[in-house]
């Protein structure tokens, strides 16, 4: 019989521990957390850098229209909408999401830190930023193996992470549960591929494994446990600046999916709670000299909070991978926008502005001018250019017209959640001629062809609950600075 190497044991050995002690210490009560990186820090791979505010919507503007078109592309291939499941029967776990421009225009909003590994040297674990996409379920990162010839790597900020090193990295085998496969004879010594494709043409390939994932905690030691991810050694398609390495090595996966992030951290494997609180994305209160505070993406068993004062609306089921909501009305103030209910309303993490379909669209542009006429309000509609973001509805700011007149906009979902979107994420007050003084309030939101996408920046000051055990999004307006 062959003996099994030495440091094959002691990979074998430390995963078993780790297994063992996911199942024997239960989940902190107050959850965990991983940092999150907004859009207007240094950190984030989407730094926005020392732009005017102007260029830091349009670049918000462009990410978000370039995510729509990739989700759009995935959802309603060929114009019809895309009810196939998320995964093929292949040797390779495949999943066909959307477009993930690292860097690019339709690269996303947030990043998460986040702890992995165990090495005999200093540091002892490595520390990579992800891109948060709820739209996914595989989380994955570039490896050392892209290095090697044949193989692709896209630029990268932080040392590339060895599997070879870390003694908690376990890979997976073609005859294990979690590799689907075509063969009716899975070999053992194989081991199991996976196959991200993105709807831009962005492929990460690689293998799986497990590997020790080590999540913030408020009042215990951090906590650890195997988590099953992908380990990319052949990335292509990822566009990143030349001379700028990605700062993100890759994805974390948080969309609907036994693969996904909070489903794995929950020992029944149906799924932690997670939540999270936007703040400001593009930080109009302050500079580099005043950070915002800390962001987090929290997981947990049971709320702490009453949920008496939280609104709710249940997820629609699909085969997707992501959280889709049904739209039942829309309201400016206290006026309802005329509309018929929307089905497979996204709630994306990853689109940075709201999108909704070009007839309800238009139907808000006509009621909010209305409620602005009511109001004794006058102000000039300008035509969509440049100086607008391409915008579709602006308007010349006038006396009296602040953001504290400004309507809020009610999205009203099935159950009666009311999905409160304050001035201050409705519109943006943009800079227009110099010459002139002038300044013009535009609506936030963009129309599109056959896509609802509800985006981070009407997000902003909300707690956003994804209940996944009850099938449930949980909302409530709050000032995410302070809470």
């Amino acid at each position: 019989m062959t003996k099994m190497p030495f440091s094959s044991l002691i990979t074998l050995y430390s995963c078993l521990i780790l297994l063992i002690i996911s199942y024997i210490i239960p989940i902190p009560s107050e959850g965990l957390k991983l940092t999150l990186i907004p859009p207007h820090s240094p950190e984030s791979p989407a730094y926005l850098g020392n732009l005017t505010m102007s260029k830091k919507i349009q670049k918000l503007i462009s990410q978000s229209r370039g995510r729509a078109q990739l989700l759009s592309s995935s959802l309603f291939p060929n114009g019809i909408l895309n009810h196939s499941s998320a995964y093929n029967e292949s040797k390779d776990i495949t999943t066909p999401v959307h477009g993930v421009n690292l860097g690019g225009a339709s690269g996303f909003v947030y990043v998460a830190k986040i702890t992995i590994g165990t090495f005999p040297d200093e540091p002892k674990h490595g520390t990579y930023y992800l891109h948060l996409d709820t739209g996914s379920t595989l989380t994955w990162l570039q490896c050392a193996e892209c290095q090697k010839a044949g193989n692709t790597c896209f630029p990268q900020v932080d040392p590339l992470y060895r599997t070879s090193l870390s003694h908690s990295f376990t890979p997976v085998m073609e005859n294990s549960a979690v590799c689907t496969s075509a063969s009716p004879n899975p070999n053992p010594r194989l081991p199991c591929y996976y196959n991200v494709e993105y709807a831009d043409g962005a492929k990460s390939h690689g293998v799986l494994g497990y590997e020790s994932f080590t999540i913030e905690s408020d009042s215990t030691p951090d906590y650890s446990m195997p988590i099953l991810f992908g380990c990319g050694f052949n990335q292509e398609g990822f566009s990143v600046k030349p001379g700028e390495p990605e700062k993100a090595a890759g994805m974390m996966g948080l969309g609907r999916g036994k693969e996904a992030l909070h489903v794995q951290l929950d020992y029944s494997h149906v799924g932690l709670s997670f939540s999270y609180c936007f703040q400001d994305l593009l930080n109009q209160g302050g500079g580099p000299d005043t950070p915002q505070p800390p962001t987090y993406l929290r997981f947990f068993e049971d709320m702490q909070d009453d949920p008496s004062t939280y609104q709710e609306t249940t997820f629609q089921v699909t085969h997707s991978s992501m959280y889709f909501v049904r739209l039942i009305n829309i309201k400016i103030d206290d006026t309802f926008v005329p509309m018929v209910p929307l089905d497979r309303v996204v709630i994306d993490s990853g689109s940075s502005i709201t999108h909704l379909v070009t007839p309800v669209y238009n139907s808000i542009k006509d009621t909010l001018w209305s409620w602005l006429i009511s109001r004794g309000f006058y102000p000039r509609i300008l035509q969509p250019t440049s100086q607008t973001n391409d915008l579709s509805f602006c308007i010349i700011k006038i006396p009296g017209l602040g953001f504290d007149t400004l309507p809020s906009i009610h999205l009203i979902l099935e159950g009666g959640g009311d999905f409160e979107i304050k001035p201050e994420q409705g519109f943006i007050l943009l800079k227009g001629d110099p010459m002139k003084n002038e300044e013009y309030f535009c609506l936030m939101i963009d129309p599109h062809d056959e896509l609802n996408i509800i985006g981070a920046f009407q997000q902003v000051n909300h707690t956003v609950i994804y209940n996944t055990k009850q099938n449930k999004l949980l909302f409530r307006n709050e000032d995410c600075a302070n809470s």
